[in-house]
């Protein structure tokens, strides 16, 4: 008998010992941590309860960003796939796939009607990226600060290294945008107040201007000027190719991410990498990635896809690296 209770206490502590100890326990708490779905057709649910509606389904090892945990339910930024809405009435098209949220408090919907769940609210100026629209409403990429749910159970710990968050900005280097943001600033701006006409001054009377004659120096002869030799800058560099083949035959290329636009060769497409003004590459498979490291540098190495008709080239992704620097 004692030795029964014996092995049963020893079991006990052994299997205490090892879930305190486990790294999932205490990693996972401390939010964000990005998570994996631990089987198929797991549910994104649009409140802390099955009886809410579903919005979105992930297939086993795809991976979510958790920001909080409600009793047995994880809160998680929603997963790129995610459908969600904004009336057009409170947007403004900005052209090129983006837009700007023109009220506060504007409700984002898992479908387009009022009867849909609200998902979450968006600021005034708030930039949102359009993914189509239709009977006046705008489909949109899930948003920062819109939030789905998940059963703990079907989640488990991946990491603490979570991107940072997602922002969606117009390019600033396109005119028209510039224009149009300089346009609609120049609209709310508060009509100036009148000036007070400046009383006339009284005449003055005129002065006499009597200017003293100035002694003549005679010229002076001007040394001649010995020719100075060419200046060569220092310690700039030589340029850089903007791709670089590696080994295995891909290219490997470091530039930033930006939204691709809605002039895109394939629908699956939605980022692109900018090297600089002139240079630029769409990019292919993985979306979601992408979307954490917009407005980050980044290489990028993958192989190009000429089977792809399009003035931009289109590198198909294989692997994806921060560079250290960001910039807004």
């Amino acid at each position: 008998m004692k030795k029964g209770l014996f092995l049963v206490l020893t079991l006990g502590i052994l299997s205490f010992t090892e879930f305190i100890s486990s790294p999932c326990l205490f990693a996972a708490q401390k939010f964000p941590f990005i998570a994996e779905a631990v089987t198929d057709d797991v549910n994104v649910r649009a409140g802390q309860s099955e009886s809410f509606e579903r919005i979105a389904k992930l297939k086993k090892g795809e991976t979510v960003v958790v920001v909080a945990k409600n009793f047995t339910w994880y809160q998680i930024k929603l997963p790129l796939q995610t459908e969600t809405f904004v009336s057009s009435d409170f947007v403004q098209d900005l052209g090129e796939g983006i837009a700007s949220i023109k009220a506060d408090r504007v409700n984002v919907r898992s479908g387009k009607g009022v009867n849909f769940v609200v998902l979450g609210q968006l600021k005034k100026g708030t930039f949102v990226r359009i993914l189509n629209s239709t009977a006046g409403w705008y489909k949109i990429e899930p948003p920062e600060g819109v939030f789905g749910w998940i059963a703990d159970k079907f989640l488990k710990f991946q990491s603490n290294n979570v991107p940072p968050a997602h922002s969606v900005q117009p390019d600033t280097r396109n005119g028209y945008k510039l224009k149009h943001i300089a346009e609609q600033a120049a609209v709310t701006q508060p009509a100036a107040e009148p000036v007070a006409p400046t009383p006339a001054k009284k005449p003055v009377a005129p002065v006499a201007n009597v200017t003293k004659p100035v002694e003549q120096q005679p010229a002076q002869p001007v040394a001649p000027v010995a020719p100075q030799p060419a200046v060569v800058a220092a310690n700039v560099p030589a340029a850089q190719p903007t791709a670089v083949q590696t080994k295995t035959g891909d290219v490997a290329v470091i530039g930033y991410i930006e939204d691709a636009g809605d002039k895109v060769p394939v629908a699956d497409i939605r980022y692109k990498l900018v090297v600089d003004l002139s240079t630029a590459y769409f990019l292919k498979g993985q979306n979601e990635a992408f979307r954490w490291f917009y407005k980050s540098k980044v290489q990028v190495e993958g192989r190009y896809l000429p089977e792809i008709q399009s003035e931009i080239p289109v590198i198909e992704v294989t692997n994806l690296s921060p560079a250290f620097e960001a910039y807004n």
